[in-house]
């Protein structure tokens, strides 16, 4: 999702940012996490670049 916005190849984390999501269906994480990047980038000037698996 973010490479449609953001040039990010060949750039690696600097921080760790935890995203704790209440139980919910998957179409509710899927809108949760939608909405956490561009809020994100918004007020704190991060993009996600890698994620936890």
């Amino acid at each position: 999702m973010v490479e449609r916005f953001a040039e990010v190849s060949g750039v690696h984390p600097t921080a760790v940012a935890r995203l704790r999501l209440a139980p919910s269906s998957d179409d509710d994480l899927l809108v949760t996490v939608l909405d956490k990047v561009p809020y994100q980038l918004e007020t704190a000037g991060r993009i996600p670049v890698d994620t936890w698996k």
